[in-house]
């Protein structure tokens, strides 16, 4: 740092030194003259201590070097001695402000969760499976059902018999039991078990076309034509009824009634 103000009154006694008027522009005289007119003193005090080690009694120069003073180095501001402009908010609130601004972004991105009154309603349970007849018929007929897969009738029977004799008003059992009869030739038996078939309720709507085609197998003609009858009462439109019952005429030669089947 440098005072201009100084420099016009010594300004003749420092050419003086520098050889009056005609100095160099490299003599230190001139350079220190320049570094100082320009404020530098970093470059000005060593060329000035050069002239002053030459000439010690040049009170210019002396002077000169007494106001010529390095500027002090700058410092870099810091967090602790850098004052918050008027109005600013602290370091501490800012941060605050700033993370409040960051969820109220968050808030406005995100969508909103559902009220309770908004929530969907929870899905409507599953009906219970119904109850089937062969639920109610029991481990004994799933048994046997096994065994008719496997070919096994005999030891099928038994345990529908027994079933059967537990659970009399079940179809499944029944119907079960009367097609291994009748496959086995047991056509009496058979329609034993069709008969009763064909007065539970669920009962298949051909149970009493069995009957009198089991009757008919087993060559009880009167009581299987008397069967075709019944049965044709409820379902006429029957073709296979009616055959039926055309041939069990046929063959009791019943001719006239056999042809009116026919």
């Amino acid at each position: 740092m440098t005072d201009t103000r100084v420099l016009r009154p010594v300004l003749p006694l420092l050419l003086l030194a520098a050889g009056a008027w005609g100095a160099q522009q490299d003599d230190p005289v001139v350079k220190a003259l320049e570094a100082y007119r320009r404020g530098n003193c970093r470059e000005a005090r060593p060329l000035l201590e050069q002239v002053l080690a030459r000439q010690p009694k040049n009170e210019a120069v002396k002077r000169l070097l007494s106001t010529c003073k390095d500027a002090p180095e700058p410092k870099l501001a810091t967090a602790a001695t850098v004052k918050p402009r008027k109005g600013a908010p602290s370091a501490p609130l800012a941060a605050q402000q700033k993370r409040q601004s960051k969820r109220a972004a968050e808030r406005r991105i995100a969508p909103s969760k559902p009220s309770m009154s908004e929530a969907a309603p929870p899905p409507t349970p599953a009906p219970p499976k119904p109850v089937t007849e062969r639920d109610h018929a029991g481990p004994k007929y799933a048994e046997a059902e096994l065994l008719i897969k496997s070919k096994r009738f005999k030891e099928a029977s038994v345990l529908l018999v027994q079933v059967v004799r537990e659970r009399p008003n079940l179809v499944l059992p029944r119907l079960r039991l009367a097609e291994i009869y009748s496959a086995n030739s047991m056509f009496a038996e058979a329609a034993s078990q069709y008969t009763a078939i064909a007065g539970l309720p669920g009962a298949p709507p051909d149970a009493g076309l069995r009957v009198a085609q089991n009757l008919n197998w087993g060559k009880k003609l009167p009581e299987s034509a008397a069967a075709y009858v019944d049965y044709l009462e409820v379902s006429p439109s029957s073709a296979e009824g009616r055959l039926g019952l055309a041939n069990v005429l046929f063959w009791q030669n019943k001719l006239p009634e056999a042809a009116g089947e026919y």
